[in-house]
């Protein structure tokens, strides 16, 4: 399921044992930083960043995932905060730039292989943009045209990731015909 995921080619040059142990602790190190990236990018805090860093990449979505060993769920997990960092970058800035790096942040997220992680975090980005614009709109008396170029800017972000992993959307959506669970 996450064939294209380009951090997988780690097993190509490693044995297994180790590919599979040094992809797991760089997961959870790269969501760590991830996090801590984006909750310093919000809060002046560095300790409150760390520790909320420490708490999501140690938290049970990470851990019990290791256990049942399910990696493409740590692999998709691990872009989150990245995600909505970016995101919120490209709101703030609205530079290019951020949408493209958004769009090739979800595509690794898509390319990780666990799309009902993608959908939360999808649903979620969406949800972080209308509560942008709300506060825009209501607070800091933001026109609708202004306003509009949030929702742009998200739609972009989301064709540009869907775009970027078609190379695995395209087959996915061939074999989930033959699945019995759609």
């Amino acid at each position: 399921s996450h064939l294209f995921y380009p951090f997988n080619y780690a097993h190509l040059i490693l044995p297994l044992p180790f590919a599979l142990n040094f992809l797991i602790i760089f997961h959870h190190l790269l969501a760590a930083v991830g996090m801590y990236f984006y909750l310093r990018h919000k809060t002046s805090c560095s300790f409150s960043s760390f520790v909320g860093a420490l708490v999501f990449s140690l938290s049970s979505s990470f851990i019990l995932r290791i256990l049942a060993g399910h990696p493409a769920v740590i692999n998709s997990i691990t872009w989150m905060p990245f995600l909505f960092l970016t995101v919120d970058y490209a709101l703030e800035k609205k530079k290019g730039i951020f949408v493209i790096l958004s769009g090739i942040i979800l595509a690794l997220q898509i390319l990780g292989g666990h799309m009902q992680f993608v959908f939360i975090t999808i649903v979620g980005l969406f949800c972080y943009v209308i509560y942008y614009a709300w506060v825009a709109y209501f607070y800091q008396r933001r026109t609708f045209r202004e306003i509009s170029i949030y929702f742009l800017l998200f739609s972009g972000v989301v064709f540009l990731g869907v775009g970027l992993s078609a190379v695995q959307l395209l087959p996915l959506r061939e074999t989930m015909s033959e699945s019995l669970r759609f």
